[in-house]
Order: structure tokens, then C-alpha cells, then sequence
């Protein structure tokens, strides 16, 4: 296997769409918004069951409805909070998606861009707790404008919100629930928090159309879905495995979905 590796999802996408007429990738994984500006422009071969069967395996969610690409793992939108900071300062945990704008927490918020998938996650909701939604998304927009005061940083990475969290410049952000459990492996003391609506960020994978490697791109599709290899994600990553008949350990339970808690995200 050689992997071809990308910062972003974004990136990740543009390099197979402009490989288009001559594929020099078999397999595509990322972020599910990229994933979906991939189908639309034709790249990707369908998957069959017969031939990458832990297909039959899959949550009901984790299968695109036109057949070209499956969820492997997810994060889930969450809200990471500095627990000592908290504590110090006297402020109450968040629990909703509304803690972000409370007045106390100025400059000491992270949110990602609206590029970012967490990001567009977060506008879709402000427009949601402004009477808006997906159809309406400018009362998302007036809601951003009013929680901008108390961001200190509009980062797409993990790793920063960590050091930020670290040198208790920020108090609080908005990104998965995996950064979040990844962050605090670090030793840095934070928590996870899954307010609700909870917005499933899924990883997709496919098999590129035209693939130079057809048969090899479905063995390692099947792999990816596989139960070890979720199962290990669970336990590393706190990434939610979407396949049914993965079985993860008692420390990865605390920090995932499993049974049939994905399907009401």
C-alpha cells in the first residue's frame, strides 16, 4: 500500500477530481462534505457488496444512498471544554450549543471556519437555535456575528486548539469528540461534551472509478471497514466505528457511539 497523504479533506479531494481522466489513486478517504463534491463530479465507482462484503455489516447511515462510498468511522461535534479553567474562574460546564455565547466566556472560545466541516456543523446549528436551518442559513450568520467577540482563535486543527487549551489562552472550542479525548490523552485537562443535536462528522471511503488497481482497491476498502481496524480506531482515536459487529473495550465504550446510538445522529 502507498498512501498518498493531504492535510485537508479538501485537498485530499481536489487531487483525485484532477486526476479524473487518469486515476493515480484507488482508494479516497475523507471527510464526507469533500467526499460528496468528489460524487459529484463522477469519481467514484460503485462498491459491490459481493466483492467487499463487510459491506453487510455497516449501520444503515454509514451507506451513501447512490452506492459509491461507505462512512468507515465518525466523530461526533462536540464542545471541549478546559475543566480547570472552569473550575478556577467559577463557571458552569456547557451543555448546549447556546454556552458558547454566554458574555463570561469572551475571548476564550474556539470555533473552526465555516470552510471547516465542524465549522459548517456550527453555523447550521446557530441558524437552527435563530429559527433558520439548512434552507435559511442567515440567522446562522447573525448568530456567529454575535458570538465572534468571544472567539480567540478561528483554527481547523486539533493540535492548536491543544496548545491553546494548554497555555489556558482558550476555555472552551467547538470540533470532534475524538480531537477532544486525543487532546486530553495529551494530559491536558479537558472534557467532551455531545450537547444535542449531535452532528455526525463521518470519514467516507471509496473506490475511485477507473482505479489502476480495481481488485486490490476493494481488499482495502473491506479492510478499512473491517472490525479490527474500527475497533483499533475506537481505542486510539475515540472515533465511532460504523460497522454493527465491531466490539471495542469498556475505555473506548465511554468515549464512542456504539449499538444503535449512530443512527440518531
Amino acid at each position: 500500500v502507498t498512501l498518498v497523504p493531504k492535510a485537508t479533506s479538501g485537498e485530499i479531494i481536489a487531487t483525485a477530481v484532477a486526476q479524473k481522466e487518469k486515476p493515480q489513486v484507488d482508494v479516497v478517504m475523507c471527510d464526507l462534505i469533500a467526499f460528496m463534491q468528489g460524487t459529484d463530479q463522477g469519481i467514484f465507482a460503485k462498491i459491490d457488496p459481493a466483492k467487499v462484503t463487510n459491506m453487510a455489516k455497516m449501520a444503515d447511515m454509514a451507506k451513501l444512498p447512490n452506492g459509491d462510498g461507505v462512512y468507515t468511522y465518525a466523530d461526533v461535534l462536540a464542545i471541549i471544554y478546559h475543566e480547570e479553567m472552569f473550575k478556577k474562574k467559577g463557571w458552569k460546564p456547557p451543555t448546549t450549543w447556546a454556552d458558547l455565547l454566554r458574555p463570561e466566556l469572551k475571548g476564550s472560545v474556539i470555533i473552526p471556519p465555516v470552510s471547516n466541516t465542524y465549522g459548517l456543523y456550527t453555523l447550521v446549528e446557530f441558524a437552527r437555535m435563530g429559527g433558520g436551518g439548512e434552507g435559511n442559513i442567515d440567522p446562522g450568520f447573525a448568530t456567529l456575528k454575535k458570538v465572534a467577540p468571544n472567539v480567540v482563535d478561528w483554527t481547523t486543527t486539533f493540535a492548536k486548539i491543544g496548545t491553546l487549551m494548554e497555555s489556558e489562552t482558550a476555555a472552551i472550542a467547538v470540533f470532534g469528540n475524538g480531537s477532544g479525548w486525543e487532546i486530553r490523552g495529551k494530559g491536558i485537562p479537558v472534557n467532551v461534551v455531545i450537547p444535542q443535536p449531535a452532528y455526525v462528522s463521518p470519514t467516507v471511503a471509496g473506490i475511485v472509478k477507473g482505479a489502476p488497481n480495481p481488485a486490490g482497491a476493494e481488499v482495502l476498502l473491506n479492510w478499512l471497514i473491517g472490525e479490527k481496524v474500527l475497533a483499533y480506531r475506537a481505542e486510539r482515536f475515540g472515533n465511532t466505528p460504523m460497522n454493527k459487529e465491531g466490539k471495542v473495550s469498556d475505555k473506548a465504550k465511554d468515549r464512542v457511539l456504539t449499538g444503535d446510538q449512530p443512527n440518531h445522529l
